[in-house]
């Protein structure tokens, strides 16, 4: 099955949004509403209780899978995601190999927007982080949705090898940097989901 993320965020998508001489902020404010329009390209499902939903997850059958790709959950609720679904969309608006330099300034306003959420690696990270929060927000376990919530936690370069941590995430669950850097080893993504 195929990420379904880049259906709303291909190349062509994210080169009109993501425009050199466009004020970062409003570029920032576009990838909200990409994200928001994340939620609208999975079919929503119910599940039972939360471990109907893992099995589900685990048969590559939840929302999630049809947003991002295949992943595993363990038993922390810590999802591991193994590759990113944005890295070969993100890829072809490279110059010279390698991503353009105004990305970083996109970067960078966001995370003055949003202190500690620092688990960005490029600007589809921020779009992506947006709609799988409002997808895990709307899971529809047990009795309704809306009794889950998510947090990032890190971000790992799958060309690089850098990661980068989202301050917030970790101290929310308790989780130090050395413990996030072992998960995600070898994988792209690295959050949980809070029931």
């Amino acid at each position: 099955m195929s990420a379904k993320i880049t259906e709303v965020l291909n190349a062509d998508t994210l080169k009109d949004t993501l425009k050199e001489d466009c004020p970062v902020e409003e570029i920032v404010d576009e990838l909200f509403s990409r994200g928001a329009a994340l939620a609208n390209v999975v079919n929503p499902r119910q599940y039972a209780d939360w471990e109907a939903f893992k099995c589900c997850h685990a048969a590559v059958d939840t929302e999630l899978v049809e947003l991002e790709g295949s992943s595993t959950i363990n038993h922390a609720n810590v999802v591991v995601l193994k590759t990113c679904p944005m890295a070969q969309e993100m890829a072809k608006l490279n110059v010279d190999g390698k991503p353009p330099q105004f990305h970083q300034g996109i970067i960078d306003a966001y995370m003055q927007q949003n202190p500690g959420s620092n688990a960005i690696l490029h600007p589809g990270c921020i779009a992506h982080q947006v709609g799988r929060q409002i997808i895990v927000k709307e899971l529809n376990i047990g009795k309704g949705n809306g009794n889950t919530n998510y947090y990032q936690l890190a971000c790992r370069s799958g060309a690089t090898g850098k990661v980068v941590y989202d301050e917030n995430g970790l101290k929310e669950i308790g989780m130090s940097k050395e413990e996030a850097a072992r998960l995600i080893d070898g994988f792209a993504c690295l959050y949980v989901i809070i029931r």
